[in-house]
């Protein structure tokens, strides 16, 4: 069966879906091999704008709720939901993106005679999750509404992880009605295409150890035009698949992650580990930048990063090491970035500090700045934490339990505000820091984890974060002591 259609455009036909099917065993090495002028020559073959009947969506009445021209429902695929995926923000750069369609937590609003009450809201670092209440008057019944907010318009999640973490949580929310989901953005086709084709795909490759992506696209572009917006896009989704279909990326309960390591061998370990490192990821702009920068300059180059937390946005700025050349702008940035507290894995004399323990040293900094103006200048105060029970020849902490009291340590003091976290390179041992930290913050919130996906996510944007096998393992054993140290997951 062949449908013929212009010059250079997919059609649809049982020998080429065959054809262009690629095995999961091989995925990860098909896409490393491909670069972004290839995702274009072949995003430019998918069909553009309107290919159905969408007469309901332009009678007068309807053309309004639009808010793209050229872009309307077709007619044979509009359907009633209980469960809304959203992906996109509110505002974006100053614009209006999606209009808020429920009610603040705590409040009711009526929309033509439904009331809509917000139950409860949680919101974290990359996605909110909300739970409404829906009453007609005769009916009533609870919505979930799980809110992606780590996407950009147009473009794409700096790396695959949130996306695929996200996904899960939208597969394990309770619905009764066992009704479809509804899924949108702004446009409705881009952000909102990219999420279904990975759900879509990621099912299909699972089921069938293969994927055909570009009939997915063409597929979903008969129901919707223009599902999937852009090149870069269509690489993330090939980027996003690699991860979910080749590496080990189900989350651990807290209260199996014991059994779950008694059943894990190291040859496990260094399998997901070698995975990690093998398989290809979304280059950042701060990363390039990174990248260029360190061409041109033999010494070490000052390249500061964000990261977040679990719960929190910008909770980490992790730094190289201050040279004497760069110590006042280190500084700088400690007191610009009001950060609550420095993280030091260099090692000092110890002689003139005043908190000293087995695992680490502790001080005050009060960091003075004198800016051009009198309103300019002030003070800041930071806690400063330096571990000292590192393994030198290991390159990894000595022991977990102390590590994973540092981290409490810090936490502890860090509530007002960042975290300056430096190393000598800036992200072989500040890298680990920083994949622990937001571990055992999701353990402790959500009682589950994966640690591929956290290394995964940390190394997305510091490549040389958690470098070894000894790092990674100790991921696993520092997050084994929690779980014993807390025994919040015994019952």
């Amino acid at each position: 069966m062949t449908r013929k259609v212009e010059e250079n455009v997919y059609y649809i036909g049982t020998q080429d879906i065959e054809k262009r099917k690629v095995k999961v065993e091989e995925l990860a090495a098909f896409v490393a091999g491909k670069t972004l002028d290839y995702y274009e020559e072949e995003f430019d073959k998918f069909s553009d704008g309107l290919t159905r009947s969408c007469e309901a969506a332009k009678i007068p009445r309807n053309r309004a709720k639009n808010r793209h021209k050229g872009l309307y429902a077709y007619d044979s695929t509009r359907v009633k939901v209980e469960k809304i995926v959203m992906v996109t923000n509110l505002m974006e750069e100053g614009k209006e993106k999606c209009e808020q369609y429920w009610p603040n937590i705590g409040t009711t609003l009526t929309y033509i005679g439904v009331k809509v009450t917000c139950q409860s809201k949680d919101e974290y670092a990359e996605f909110t999750r909300r739970l409404l209440l829906l009453n007609d008057g005769e009916y009533e019944r609870q919505l979930h509404h799980l809110h992606f907010t780590a996407w950009p318009d147009r473009g794409i999640p700096e790396e695959v992880t949130a996306l695929i973490e996200f996904r899960h949580r939208v597969l394990n929310s309770t619905a009764h009605l066992d009704g479809p989901r509804l899924v949108h953005c702004s446009a409705g086709i881009g952000r909102t295409g990219t999420y279904i084709a990975l759900d879509i795909l990621t099912k299909e490759g699972n089921s069938n150890k293969a994927v055909e992506i570009p009939g997915c696209i063409i597929n979903m572009r008969q129901n919707r035009p223009n599902m999937v917006q852009t090149a870069e896009q269509y690489e993330f989704l090939h980027l996003a698949l690699v991860h979910t279909l080749i590496l080990d990326c189900e989350q651990i309960p807290g209260k199996q992650f014991q059994d779950y390591m008694i059943e894990t061998s190291k040859g496990d370990l260094i399998r997901q580990f070698e995975k990690i490192t093998d398989t290809p990821h979304v280059h950042t702009d701060d990363e390039l930048v990174a990248i260029e920068r360190n061409k041109s300059k033999k010494e070490r180059t000052e390249v500061e990063q964000i990261f977040q937390a679990f719960q929190a946005k910008r909770k980490y700025i992790v730094s190289q090491s201050p040279m004497p050349n760069t110590v006042q702008d280190f500084l700088t940035l400690a007191y610009q970035e009001n950060c609550s507290c420095i993280v030091s894995f260099e090692q000092s004399d110890g002689k003139t500090e005043k908190v000293k323990n087995e695992y680490s040293i502790q001080k005050w900094l009060t960091i003075e700045f004198k800016g051009s103006t009198q309103s300019e200048g002030g003070k800041s105060t930071s806690r400063h934490f330096e571990l000292t029970d590192w393994n030198q020849t290991g390159n990894a902490p000595r022991s977990p339990a102390y590590y994973v009291t540092f981290l409490g340590d810090v936490k502890m003091s860090s509530s007002n505000g960042p975290v300056l976290v430096h190393c000598r390179d800036g992200g072989s041992r500040s890298g680990l820091f920083c994949v622990m930290a937001f571990l055992l913050e999701k353990m402790e919130v959500e009682h589950e984890v994966n640690v591929v996906n956290a290394v995964r996510k940390v190394k997305a944007m510091r490549p040389n974060a958690v470098p070894t096998q000894a790092q990674f393992n100790f991921c696993h054993d520092g997050l084994l002591e929690f779980v014993h140290l807390y025994k919040i997951y015994s019952n």
